[in-house]
C-alpha cells in the first residue's frame, strides 16, 4: 500500500486568493517600504498581460507605507472597480482615506458596514437581586451564619 502512495504525484494544491492577498500583505509590511515598492512595480512590470490583483494589493501597501497616499489610490482604484472586488481593498481604501484625514469618507467605505444602522431602544439595567441563597452557608465563610 504505502509502495503506491509513494509512486504517485505530489496533487498541489493552488493558493486561494485570501491566501494570495495576506502574503502579498505580509510582503508589503516587511523591510523597508521604498524596497516594497520596487519589488512590487519590478513584479507587476514582469507581467504586461495581466496584473495580478494581490501583486496590484502589495503595491498599494507598500505606496501607503510610503506615504504616497495618492499613487495608492490610483493602483487600487484599479482593482476596486471590478464585479470581484474584495472586502480587504474596500478596507484599504478606508485606511488610506483616513490617513489623508478624510475620516468621514473613509467611514462610509468600511466593509460590511451598514448604511442605517439599527436603533436599539435604550432600556434601563434591571436591578440587581441578592445572590440566592441555598443550602446551608458555607464553613469557611465568615459572615455566613
Amino acid at each position: 500500500m504505502q509502495s503506491r502512495v509513494e509512486s504517485l504525484p505530489p496533487r498541489l494544491v493552488p493558493d486561494s486568493f485570501d491566501y494570495r492577498l495576506a502574503r502579498a500583505k505580509l510582503r508589503a509590511a516587511s523591510g523597508s517600504a521604498s524596497e516594497q515598492v520596487t519589488y512590487f512595480r519590478n513584479q507587476l512590470a514582469d507581467r504586461t498581460v495581466l496584473r495580478p490583483r494581490e501583486d496590484v494589493f502589495g503595491l498599494a501597501i507598500a505606496l501607503r507605507r510610503a506615504r504616497d497616499f495618492a499613487e495608492a489610490e490610483r493602483e487600487l482604484a484599479a482593482i476596486r472597480a471590478g464585479e470581484s472586488a474584495h472586502p480587504a481593498f474596500e478596507s484599504l481604501a478606508a485606511q488610506l482615506q483616513a490617513d489623508q484625514g478624510r475620516t468621514e469618507a473613509a467611514i462610509a467605505n468600511l466593509p460590511g458596514r451598514a448604511q442605517d444602522p439599527p436603533q436599539v431602544p435604550r432600556t434601563r439595567p434591571r436591578p440587581r437581586a441578592g445572590p440566592a441563597r441555598r443550602g446551608p452557608p458555607c464553613r469557611g465563610h465568615r459572615d455566613a451564619r
